[in-house]
């Protein structure tokens, strides 16, 4: 995504998490991942320390905050 919209847009371009967050819950809900909560978890166990502080940990939080927002909108 990132790759993309620097093509787009200028070179000086930086996701903020509310152009981020829409377009990860869009591509997750749309992608129907089975055992989402497991994956998450499973991913959440296995990534490395040093990855949580970058663009990888910024991608995972989103990702996981999208688990969590579609589990409350799923109880509503």
């Amino acid at each position: 995504m990132t790759q993309e919209a620097l093509t787009l847009l200028d070179e000086d371009f930086r996701w903020s998490m509310d152009d981020l967050f829409p377009l990860y819950l869009y591509v997750v809900l749309r992608a129907r991942i089975r055992n989402l909560g497991s994956e998450v978890s499973l991913i959440e166990d296995l990534m490395d320390p040093h990855l949580q502080h970058g663009e990888d940990g910024l991608m995972f939080t989103t990702l996981k905050a999208c688990y969590i927002q579609i589990q409350r909108e799923k109880t509503t």
